[in-house]
């Protein structure tokens, strides 16, 4: 029984990283379609430890000035001379951001659909091993 009982968590676990892996993606792709692209300003741009950088963006949605602080990671992004970028806003919560060709959320939601799919195949696969 315990067996049984460890497979079945396994294969729960699965669902539920492939589920977080789809919600991931589907709000990024929402959000690129039906937010309000616009033009923002890096205002402050620093190289953080490792691999990360903090910078300082600034938007206006309807003459309203929005400032957001992002930690990105240096390779993924190349800014080291970039004034301007486009960003997505939605257009209930404009502090909710997106960056134009971000592939954050992209390589987020494929390593949970990995670890999801493994942990299904593995869930399935110790049925069959153990009579």
């Amino acid at each position: 029984m315990e067996k049984i009982d460890g497979r079945i968590i396994l294969i729960v676990l699965g669902f539920i990283f492939i589920m977080f892996g789809k919600y991931i993606m589907i709000r990024y792709k929402n959000l690129i379609k039906k937010g309000i692209k616009t033009r923002s300003r890096v205002i402050e741009n620093q190289l953080g430890v490792k691999s990360k950088r903090m910078i300082v963006i600034e938007y206006r949605v309807n003459e309203e000035l929005f400032r957001k602080r992002v930690v990105l990671n240096r390779y993924l992004f190349n800014l080291d001379k970039v004034v301007e970028i486009n960003i997505f806003y939605d257009r209930r919560k404009p502090k909710k951001i997106c960056f134009e060709n971000d592939i954050r959320h992209s390589i987020n939601s494929k390593w949970l659909f990995f670890f999801g799919g493994l942990g299904l195949i593995l869930g399935v696969l110790s049925f069959f091993q153990y009579k």
